[in-house]
């Protein structure tokens, strides 16, 4: 017959002390700032309030689509209108007296279509956009810009 183990007499466990665990404290979680989009600054008023803002730009078909909002007037060639131009070039050079190279005259339906991907400038990262007379002179702080898709 086989024996049958007895039960292990019951022992009173008496604490001891233990050695303190030594406590290690865990790196501070490093923050990252979450990715901030650049706001559209809202344009000074003009005289008679006139302004334009683009609003947004894709690419399609290798040509840039330039989504824009006007202000208080409606685009004409012959009186008031928009200049479209890259940030390569200062804004007080978005109009006559200078060069006509250096911006494109609009006045027509949203969205404006007039500058290709290839007609970027080496450092440009923004398309901006003044308000202009009708001798093509740009008013400043008109306007703003808005960064290039990649």
């Amino acid at each position: 017959a086989s024996a049958t183990p007895s039960p292990a007499p019951s022992v009173a466990t008496i604490p001891t002390a233990s050695p303190s665990l030594a406590v290690t404290p865990s790196p501070s979680p490093v923050v990252t700032a979450a990715p901030t989009q650049t706001p559209v600054p809202t344009p000074t008023p003009t005289p008679g309030g006139r302004q334009a803002r683009i609003t947004g730009i894709t690419v399609s078909n290798g040509t840039y689509l330039v989504d824009y909002d006007v202000f208080n007037f409606s685009p004409d060639v012959l009186d008031r209108h928009i200049h479209f131009f890259f940030d390569t070039i200062p804004p007080d050079q978005a109009g006559t007296p200078a060069k006509s190279s250096n911006w494109i005259l609009y006045d027509g339906p949203v969205p404006f279509d007039r500058y290709k991907v290839s007609d970027r400038p080496t450092g440009a990262s923004q398309m901006c956009v003044l308000v202009a007379r009708h001798d093509h002179s740009v008013i400043q702080n008109t306007g703003n810009c808005f960064d290039l898709p990649s």
